[in-house]
């Protein structure tokens, strides 16, 4: 089984089955969650997986809050980077609730390698990047 392998900045390369995800890992309690959710990748438990990744996003402050702009045009079209990168990842993490909340889902959802791959990818490249940036204060 391959290990993720510690480069010499820190960071973490990993290789699963042709897939590398090359990441800078600086928060301790997402770097957990990351760790788990490849183990279940790796050991094909996509649904376990997609839950793991959903506790990375929650690790890093990402939150529904900035989905409620989109729904509204005149607002959406005003939204600067940091409140579309905001929506961006408070939709994916949104994506991830069935897996995170399935015991309490009126239906069964369930994921395959390929949506557990994508979400394993952009949970990584989210604590790669740091997490939800906040608006710059004047």
């Amino acid at each position: 089984m391959d290990k993720p392998i510690l480069d010499s900045q820190g960071g973490r390369n990993w290789t699963r089955k042709g897939v590398a995800i090359e990441c800078e890992l600086t928060q301790t309690r997402a770097t957990e969650h990351l760790l788990v959710a490849q183990k279940y990748f790796v050991a094909g438990h996509y649904k376990a997986c997609v839950g793991e990744c959903r506790e990375v996003f929650d690790a890093l402050g990402v939150e529904n809050g900035t989905l409620k702009l989109l729904g509204v045009a005149d607002q959406r079209e005003k939204m600067d980077k940091v409140q579309r990168e905001a929506a961006m990842l408070a939709a994916i993490r949104h994506y991830t609730h069935p897996a995170h909340h399935s015991a309490t889902q009126p239906i069964p959802v369930e994921f395959t390698r390929s949506e557990a791959k994508l979400l394993l990818h952009v949970a990584a490249a989210c604590a790669d990047h740091g997490g939800v940036k906040k608006a710059p204060t004047a």
